[in-house]
């Protein structure tokens, strides 16, 4: 009886696994909340903030990969990651809305504020490692630039071709590679550790890295 039990939770996982990858081979190259199914991705609050941060991160991984730019005002920003939850497709995952946020009219560089990073990519490192090592704020601050991190190495993962993000699937090594560059230089930014990571990651030093490394993000402005 055992046996016809692990086979049927087999077959289970199976079927799964092939669904999730039926449009697009995402395995090992999506990492974090987007993830995870619309449905599940915004239930509670630190579900919320960790989609939104993630959303964040994969827009500024995309920024860096392809040189876009995105309008920074605060409002408009705001207006998009409250959109999220009717961007995201039913039965589908975080990483499908992003095609809709992409082309949402907030991003659009209409005035003089903008920058190619958002969210928690544009806080210094020195801000990283007060708010992660606060007790009033460390839990938080783990959900938030965590999963800005994820976002943003899946967005070059997918963007820069077929390399694998296995590695930092254990023992949170997306925390550890940004506490590890944040104590080395508390003076840079947080994207300057996801970029960093990307260089780690990345197989080989393709032309599309080498473009982007040759424009720098920038990273005056934060949402």
């Amino acid at each position: 009886m055992k046996s016809l039990v692990t086979l049927f939770a087999s077959l289970l996982l199976l079927l799964s696994s092939e669904a999730r990858a039926e449009s697009a081979d995402l395995s090992y190259q999506l990492y974090g909340q987007g993830d995870v199914d619309c449905s599940q991705a915004f239930k509670s609050r630190d579900s919320v903030i960790a989609s939104q941060s993630w959303t964040q991160g994969y827009l500024s991984g995309q920024a860096f990969i392809k040189g876009l730019s995105f309008h920074v005002s605060e409002q408009q920003h705001a207006e998009l990651l409250d959109q999220l939850p009717v961007l995201c497709p039913k039965g589908k995952w975080l990483i499908d809305a992003m095609p809709a946020v992409l082309k949402a009219p907030q991003l659009g560089a209409a005035s003089s504020e903008y920058s190619s990073v958002l969210g928690a990519g544009a806080f210094s490192c020195s801000d990283y490692l007060r708010h992660a090592h606060d007790k009033r704020t460390g839990a938080l601050a783990r959900i938030i630039y965590g999963s800005w991190m994820e976002g943003y190495v899946s967005a070059a993962a997918l963007g820069l071709g077929n390399w694998s993000l296995s590695e930092i699937v254990q023992n949170d090594m997306v925390l550890t590679f940004l506490n590890n560059y944040c104590q080395q230089y508390p003076q840079t930014t947080v994207v300057h550790s996801g970029i960093e990571l990307i260089r780690y990651l990345s197989p080989t030093d393709t032309p599309h890295l080498q473009a982007a490394e040759t424009s720098p993000p920038a990273v005056e402005a934060k949402p």
